[in-house]
This record gives C-alpha cells, sequence and structure tokens, in this order.
C-alpha cells in the first residue's frame, strides 16, 4: 500500500509502538534477519512489527523516498504517527533495545478493573484449562471442530473478562442448542468452563442447568491471553459477544501450540 494506508494503520493502532522494517528482497541482511524479527514480534505482542518490501510496488518505492531509506534494513520506530527512533542495518541487539525503550506500557481494561495476576495462581490455572483442553480435543472429530470448539469456550472467558462486574456474563445456560453444539455435548466441554470456576446450578420451575462463574479472577486475563494467541481468530473470540447463550431458551445467538505443548 502507500502513504495513506500507512497513516491509517499507525493510526488505527493506537498508543502502540510501531516498528517499520524497510527491506528489499535482493538484502542479504534482511533476509538473514527476518526470523529474528519474526521471533521478536511473537515476544512483543504488544507491538506492532511491519515488513515493508521498498520494491513491491510503486507506492512502496515512493515512501522510501518520502522517508529518505538509504540503507537496507532500516528500522523506523512510531508511536501515535511520531517517528520516535531509528536503527539502520542488522543488528538484533539495537533493534530489540529500541523496542525496550520506546514501548509504551499499556495496561489492558480487563487488568486496570482487575488487578494484576498472581504469578503461581496463573501456572495452576494454565494447567487446568490445559488438562480440559486435552480432553476436549480428544472428543473432537477435526482440528476445525477443536478450534471452533475453543474459540466458543474463548467468547465466554472474554465476555466474563471484559465485563467483570456484569453478572449475565457469568451466565451460561447449558441446554441452550448452540452451546450444545459447539462446545456443552462435547466430552471435557462443560470441564474446560470448570476449570474457569463456572459451578453446575439448576434453578427455576421447571429447573435448568446452568453453568455459573462466581467471580472473574486476574488469572483469567492471563490464559485468556495465551488461548488469543494461540487459536486462529482467538482475538476476535474473545471480543465477540455471545450473550444469548447466557440467557434464557427464548433468541438465537446474537492449533493451540502455547497451551498445549
Amino acid at each position: 500500500g502507500g502513504s495513506l494506508e500507512l497513516r491509517q494503520l499507525l493510526i488505527d493502532v493506537g498508543p502502540k509502538l510501531v516498528v517499520v522494517d524497510w527491506m528489499a528482497p535482493w538484502c542479504g541482511p534482511c533476509r538473514a534477519i527476518g526470523p529474528k524479527i519474526e521471533e521478536m514480534a511473537a515476544n512483543y505482542t504488544d507491538v506492532v512489527f511491519l515488513k515493508l518490501d521498498t520494491e513491491a510496488t510503486g507506492e512502496n518505492k515512493a515512501l522510501a523516498l518520502d522517508a529518505k531509506i538509504a540503507a537496507f534494513p532500516t528500522f523506523h520506530y512510531y508511536i501515535k504517527s511520531a517517528r520516535v527512533a531509528e536503527v539502520i542495518g542488522a543488528d538484533v541487539s539495537k533493534i530489540e533495545d529500541a523496542v525496550r525503550q520506546h514501548k509504551p506500557n499499556i495496561v489492558s481494561a480487563a487488568t486496570a478493573a482487575l488487578g494484576e495476576a498472581n504469578p503461581v495462581a496463573a501456572e495452576a490455572l494454565v494447567q487446568k484449562v490445559k488438562l480440559a483442553l486435552v480432553k476436549l480435543k480428544g472428543s473432537c472429530g477435526s482440528d476445525q471442530d477443536f478450534v471452533t470448539a475453543t474459540k466458543t469456550l474463548l467468547s465466554f472467558i472474554g465476555n466474563c473478562v471484559n465485563n467483570p462486574t456484569e453478572a449475565k456474563y457469568r451466565r451460561i445456560r447449558v441446554g441452550n442448542p448452540t452451546f450444545q453444539s459447539r462446545l456443552g455435548s462435547k466430552v471435557g466441554g462443560i470441564d474446560t468452563l470448570k476449570a474457569f470456576g463456572f459451578a453446575e446450578l439448576s434453578e427455576g420451575m421447571p429447573s435448568e442447568d446452568y453453568l455459573v462463574l462466581d467471580q472473574v479472577l486476574p488469572e483469567m486475563v492471563h490464559v485468556k491471553n495465551l488461548l488469543e494467541k494461540a487459536v486462529p481468530g482467538g482475538s476476535a473470540a474473545a471480543s465477540a459477544p455471545l450473550s444469548s447463550l447466557n440467557g434464557p431458551a427464548a433468541g438465537g445467538m446474537g492449533g493451540l501450540a502455547g497451551m498445549m505443548g
């Protein structure tokens, strides 16, 4: 894309640090450092890394001229559309030092509301969820079934974490057909929710079964973040509303490397 696309990206990411890797396909150091930059991007999930091939299009060539790129690779660092640093060359330590120096300490809304997770409790929750996911995976007919089931789980956990004071997000009607087809009917499906702290409860006349979470704990944010990274489309799933699965019967519906290794 051209300058308009780059400018829009720098606006869309908000306060995050953006690292633009200006490269050329014939550049040996660019190719050599590529895997290191990908590894860095995986480690710094709150930083946006953008590889820009200066010879891919005429627009990209024009962008490189505007940015006064004179050597490859060159790394430009942006915050709120303003360039805050430049590193020329394939020195991994210098590139990462600049990331550490300029990366804002952005606290998520969930962390701000719930506080910091206890590392020991967070690791214990990871292990409980992991065991439940292993059981769930064994009952799924295909990898895609497993991904769908895990994204459904992630939708519920995301709703809880993003709305920690709203009880309606901590309540799932077990008999809902959509919940049953995607997660509830699978061996281990309900166990994944129980691992997060959901408990079974029967109420009403006639009696109906619900899964209810008493309290949203900060450790849930940590596990949700792991799932978002591991599941294809996980970030979107965690923010997708599934409120109709939580309420009465009327109405419709409004793999895992990090966890399974």
